[in-house]
């Protein structure tokens, strides 16, 4: 599992690709809990892009 930590209340835009081809883009604002990607699609390798306005975290996932 990654983790990111962020301010209460910070808004930030998270991005999946896969193959470099967008699959998944959404703006949300940091809330407690935990934000849960990838159940649904299929194996493959994908690039989490988080983006806020303290820092840009690419994380790579393998998913079997």
């Amino acid at each position: 599992m990654t983790c990111l930590s962020l301010p209460l209340g910070e808004t930030y835009n998270l991005e999946v690709t896969n193959n470099r081809l967008p699959i998944y883009k959404e703006d949300y604002t940091f809330t407690i809990g935990i934000h849960k990607l990838l159940s649904e699609w299929s194996s493959g390798i994908y690039i989490v892009r988080v983006v806020s306005n303290h820092e840009t975290k690419r994380i790579k996932i393998i998913k079997q």
